[in-house]
């Protein structure tokens, strides 16, 4: 394999890396750590990104908002 080969699949595992992060972002798990996954196994990450539950520790739990929830820092 010569290296302009090895570059291009380089390149390209960077790109599909970015499939499985960005959906897995979207439900609230690490970019970095779903890239790295994608990056190496993009085939398996893929569908196992579409597959996850949105992460509960960073989906906000649902109720009345308040006061201090609607108003900036700077308001009184």
């Amino acid at each position: 394999m010569d290296t302009k080969t090895s570059i291009i699949g380089l390149v390209l595992g960077a790109f599909l890396g970015l499939i499985p992060a960005a959906i897995a972002k979207k439900k609230g798990w690490s970019f970095f750590g779903w890239w790295c996954y994608g990056f190496l196994i993009w085939i398996v990450a893929i569908p196992h990104a579409l597959f996850l539950k949105p992460n509960p520790k960073a989906v906000a739990p649902p109720g009345p908002q308040t006061k201090s929830d609607l108003t900036s820092a700077g308001d009184t």
